[in-house]
């Protein structure tokens, strides 16, 4: 088993010579040890070079790439990446390979503070030798080469978490991640004191939440929960009761102390770090609790205020991760499944036909009409494939597999479509392998409807696309298309399924569809929204997160009705109106925020419709919530 050593540089002067001493005093000899250094601007190199190591030199594009070029230019069957600020023990790389010999796909080592100097350093690398004493393993930092080269790699566009998403979908993917025992990373970067915690903390979540959970929502769910409980229900209650104030960081300090006491009576990890430094661990992992809320709080802002910055290379990693397809070569099929919409293909159809940019083929789909559909798509010279009630999806699957073009673009009848939809679809598929249109309200008329296109403004003024509605050919033939069993939801469904096997979908602004098929009152919001969610059983079934998060959200709403009625409404009904009130002031709130800092929203410059705003996502939220919950 020839292993590569991959090491990182980038102004590492002081501590490289110290990290390559210790990669070349290891048990076993490395079969080579490769420096990629990121674009330094001081004596990085010059140092490196005195040892016996390939240097490569990069342009400064970040951990990721250099990561990714070292691993591809490296010729060992195991590649272990190191980090220049990290000294390692001498069986670092043995315990490593020992992993791989017992089978493992992808390996972690153990991490230590370097220097143990002050109170929480002690209290940290204790928590480290408690944390790995028994520890299930979601990233790594050694890997088979054939298995970076089937997911990957890493993913370029993140400044942290880089191996937590690589890990992520190591596991996705059925491959195994071990603990390697007694191989040890000595890490210098560690803070000393809690000055040093506070700015770490907020740096690191704060470029997670711009880039590792926008690629991970699932997790970012989990935070957004997390912050609405504290701020909308911990703080009005200290508001309320203050002498609850020194009670409850007391309560949250014992609850870290009760989970370590479990960790010493289970596994034993607790009593081998002393017992003195229980409390100094407890009040660490508290303390950075709170500041990776702040810095997540903080993240999300910068999305709001800058989102140009965050986006920045998102289109050069997209580039590098798909292969460009010259617009020359971008044959268009429209595919458009139907059943009964005499009443709105003819509209639709029209639109498609004075497209800027001319498709190939026009193909209807038709899910056995019984009314005029096909007689009127007959008069438009298009395509038109008779189907025997097979579903919407089934049609759309039938209808890309006939059509020619190698990018396939769905569109709906209930929709009229912008002259320059098509147009503004080719440049993003030009370097992502699918993507998302605008969709607006069709003649905006009653106040709801209007209230309702302000709200698509708000989303789409920065969106990251979970689903699609065009696509290369030779992503659906990959992915073997739309899920014919899926009532609902299976957009979403083929888009998850697109992401997860390391391919992109990209937005396209400027391609605008103009949907009829949007609620136009309260009522119609509420009884639509039951309907899809009831019918989201098999979408639940498939995808277990999503519903366990509407699960989730169900409970919270519950208990913020039952908080409101035991500690000020006796009537249960009073409770109900009160909590939905609330919601409804929290919404408004958010929109407001949106006023000050959303160019999005400045384009509406109307305050009337903040209430609509309101009342349409709290419609929404709650008629989702009953209707998955009812449904399941």
């Amino acid at each position: 088993m020839r292993i590569s050593i991959i090491l990182t540089t980038y102004n590492n002067q002081e501590e490289v010579g110290e990290c390559l001493e210790s990669l070349l005093d290891q048990t076993i000899a490395p079969f080579e040890i490769i420096v990629v250094d990121d674009g330094s601007n001081d004596d990085t190199i010059s140092v490196a070079s005195q040892y016996p190591v390939r240097i490569i030199k990069a342009n400064h594009l970040g951990r990721s790439y250099a990561r990714n070029l070292g691993w591809k230019k490296a010729k060992g069957e195991v590649i272990c990446f190191a980090e220049a600020d990290s000294v390692y023990n001498r069986k670092w790389l043995e315990n490593i390979r020992l992993a791989f010999f017992q089978g493992a796909d992808a390996v972690i080592p153990e991490l230590r503070c370097y220097y143990i100097e002050t109170y929480l350093q002690k209290c940290l690398n204790a928590d480290y030798r408690i944390r790995f004493f028994k520890y299930t393993p979601f990233s790594a930092w050694a890997y088979k080469k054939e298995v970076l080269a089937e997911t990957g790699g890493y993913n370029e566009f993140l400044e942290q978490a880089e191996e937590r998403d690589l890990g992520n979908r190591l596991i996705e993917n059925g491959y195994k991640i071990k603990v390697a025992k007694g191989a040890i990373q000595y890490h210098k970067g560690e803070p000393k004191n809690y000055k040093d915690l506070a700015k770490r903390s907020f740096n690191s979540e704060r470029k997670r939440t711009r880039g590792y959970l926008m690629i991970n929502p699932h997790e970012k769910d989990w935070k957004k929960l997390f912050i609405l409980l504290f701020f909308f229900l911990l703080i009005p209650t200290i508001i309320l009761f203050p002498f609850l104030w020194p009670v409850l960081p007391g309560l949250l300090l014992l609850y870290y102390l009760l989970i370590l006491l479990k960790v010493g009576f289970k596994q034993r990890g607790f009593w081998i770090v002393k017992m003195r430094y229980g409390f100094g661990i407890a009040f660490y992992r508290l303390t950075r609790s709170f500041l990776l809320a702040a810095g997540f709080m903080l993240g999300e802002l910068d999305k709001i205020f800058a989102p140009q910055k965050i986006y920045t290379n998102i289109s050069s990693l997209n580039i590098a991760s798909s292969e460009f397809m010259d617009k020359q070569d971008m044959r268009v099929s429209v595919v458009i499944p139907t059943l009964n919409e005499e009443k709105n293909i003819e509209a639709c159809l029209r639109s498609l036909k004075k497209q800027t940019y001319s498709p190939l083929e026009i193909i209807m789909v038709d899910d056995s009409s019984t009314d005029k559909t096909i007689e009127i798509g007959l008069k438009y010279g298009i395509k038109i494939l008779k189907t025997k009630r097979i579903g919407k999806n089934a049609c759309r699957n039938v209808g890309w597999k006939y059509a020619n073009g190698n990018i396939i673009v769905f569109a709906t009848a209930k929709s009229v479509y912008a002259y320059d939809w098509l147009e503004n679809y080719i440049e993003p598929l030009q370097y992502f392998d699918a993507a998302l249109d605008r969709r607006e309200v069709f003649s905006p008329k009653t106040f709801y409807a209007k209230c309702q296109q302000v709200n698509l403004m708000a989303d789409y003024s920065h969106i990251k696309p979970k689903s699609a509605w065009a696509y290369r050919r030779s992503i659906l033939e990959e992915t073997k298309g739309f899920d014919e069993a899926l009532d609902v939801a299976a957009e979403k469904d083929l888009g998850s399924r697109i992401l997860r096997n390391n391919h992109t979908i990209g937005f396209a602004p400027e391609a605008i569809q103009y949907y009829k098929g949007l609620p136009y009152s309260l009522g119609q919001s509420f009884s639509m929204g039951m309907q899809n969610s009831r019918n989201r059983i098999n979408y639940a079934a498939k995808n277990p997160k999503d519903f366990a998060y509407v699960r989730i959200m169900f409970v919270v709403f519950l208990a913020g009705i039952i908080f409101t009625q035991l500690f000020f409404y006796q009537e249960y009904l009073s409770a109900f109106l009160t909590f939905f009130i609330s919601i409804s002031v929290l919404y408004i709130l958010i929109f407001i925020q949106q006023a000050i800092i959303k160019n999005g929203w400045k384009t509406t410059n109307k305050k009337r419709y903040l209430f609509g705003l309101s009342a349409i996502r709290l419609v929404e939220n709650f008629a989702f919530i009953s209707g998955s919950v009812s449904g399941k």
